[in-house]
């Protein structure tokens, strides 16, 4: 509310030695309060399992404009297409209604894909549907009702979603640094970029 002093749930004092593991997607902010005198390191290590599909869907506008996430960009656009391989020709987004209209027409573009996977043709992928080593993420990031199975509504909800967002990120980016967005940048230090 407005006029309120934020305070944190947690406040937590390191001494020599201690480490601190800080959970994905959990935001936090560290000080050194040892002076000139004492040094402090941090490392950021992004863990690839268990991925943290469902909130990265959640907060899908934030997480694909914090940069200090960029590893995680790839395999959030992977999900999004149901680990399609496609999603490198789809970098630039598109806007949602069609996007999800994209999603729902059988024989087009991704739709095409659920379409594949979607082996009794009952419009739903279930678990033996989803590829087995991607199962609990793909189901984190489009299972909206949590039934254990993606309705190829719900797949088309989440694609435009992150579909129009890919877009409007791309559309915000400066033309000059737009090819940042189009490329892998597993490798590159996103704080170098001019």
């Amino acid at each position: 509310k407005s006029g309120k002093t934020w305070s944190p749930h947690f406040s937590i004092e390191l001494k020599k030695g201690e480490a601190l593991f800080v959970p994905p997607g959990m935001v936090h902010e560290t000080l050194n309060i040892g002076g000139e005198k004492n040094c402090t390191a941090s490392v950021t290590f992004q863990f690839s399992h268990p991925f943290p599909s469902r909130l990265y869907r959640t907060y899908l506008p934030r997480v694909r404009r914090t940069a200090d996430i960029h590893e995680a960009w790839p395999e959030i656009a992977n999900l999004a297409t149901l680990k399609s391989g496609m999603f490198q020709s789809l970098l630039q987004g598109a806007p949602y209604a069609q996007a999800r209209m994209d999603a729902l027409t059988p024989g087009a573009s991704v739709g095409r894909f659920f379409e594949k996977l979607d082996k009794n043709g009952d419009g739903r992928l279930d678990r033996r549907e989803l590829p087995n080593e991607s199962v609990e993420e793909l189901l984190g990031f489009h299972d909206l009702n949590e039934d254990g199975a993606i309705a190829r509504l719900e797949f088309a909800e989440v694609y435009g979603f992150w579909a129009a967002t890919q877009h409007q990120v791309f559309q915000d980016t400066p033309p000059k640094l737009r090819k940042f967005q189009l490329k892998d940048m597993q490798d590159l230090n996103i704080e170098d970029l001019p």
